[in-house]
């Protein structure tokens, strides 16, 4: 009997090994850098966001710039009322990591008040530059994490890290086959309530995008036929494959595009409304 037990887990183990991807709810490697920053966000949300970038500091008149790790979720997306993004019900984390954390903002001043003894800054705009008549609450968090939302609420909810990134992906199997080199990441599901504002892609299924810098390539992984809208925004696949029920698309990726035009690109992925 124990001969026999050692040679079923013997099975076993060579059988997890022959595997080429983790399970659906393991964190694939690309992934598992932001799971500092996945600890703000929730479950449950339409458009989950991973992203490495270098972003300007905004309290050196764009002299600096600093590495940071980009982690957001959103629903609700709405359509702006002037320049800029439009609101949403979401969170948007940024962890600098190591680097030399900034104000939120330039002219930032004091913090307007402490939500779970964290300072947090409220925004209330100009109604002139980027939509700015929407307030916004900030919150520096271990002098290292950013925590961004329109919602006081939902920072509240925010602020006391119960998200864990392995829960936050589950719903989308195809986290599983993201390739170690992503450096940008999009895990989208439908959103039947929204608006094709501006031509902005809807999905329409689950869908997994994943951005591979060294290789020049932008994945997207779905099981269903792309909507015209997405055929549209993405243009001619290069190359497609499947694996198993799913099919994996690949498009030309710029190797060094602008991080401004990457990140309006994504932004609009995600689900934004922008209006420049």
């Amino acid at each position: 009997m124990l001969i026999r037990s050692i040679s079923c887990i013997g099975l076993l183990m060579l059988l997890a090994a022959c595997k080429s991807v983790p399970t659906p709810h393991d964190v694939p490697e690309a992934l598992r850098q932001f799971t500092d920053a996945a600890q703000f966000l929730k479950p449950g949300f339409e458009s989950y966001e991973f992203a490495a970038l270098t972003e300007p500091d905004l309290t050196s008149n764009y002299e600096r710039y600093v590495p940071v790790l980009l982690a957001r979720a959103g629903s609700d997306f709405q359509k702006p009322k002037g320049l800029g993004a439009g609101k949403y019900r979401g969170i948007e984390v940024r962890d600098f990591a190591s680097a030399d954390v900034t104000a939120p903002w330039w002219n930032a001043g004091p913090p307007s008040t402490h939500v779970a003894g964290s300072p947090v800054w409220i925004d209330k705009g100009d109604g002139l530059h980027f939509d700015r008549e929407v307030t916004v609450y900030y919150a520096i968090v271990d002098e290292r994490f950013h925590v961004r939302t329109y919602d006081l609420k939902l920072l509240e909810s925010a602020l006391t890290r119960a998200g864990q990134l392995r829960e936050i992906v589950r719903p989308f199997e195809a986290v599983a086959m993201i390739p170690a080199g992503a450096d940008h990441i999009l895990c989208l599901l439908p959103r039947a309530k929204d608006k094709p504002y501006w031509s902005r892609p809807l999905p329409t299924q689950p869908l997994v995008l994943a951005r591979c810098g060294e290789s020049k390539r932008l994945l997207v992984m779905h099981r269903l036929a792309l909507s015209e809208q997405y055929a549209s925004c993405l243009g001619s696949a290069v190359a497609s494959r499947t694996d198993g029920a799913w099919t994996i698309d690949e498009f030309p990726a710029d190797e060094r595009p602008s991080e401004i035009g990457r990140m309006l690109g994504f932004s609009t992925l995600f689900g934004l409304a922008i209006m420049l």
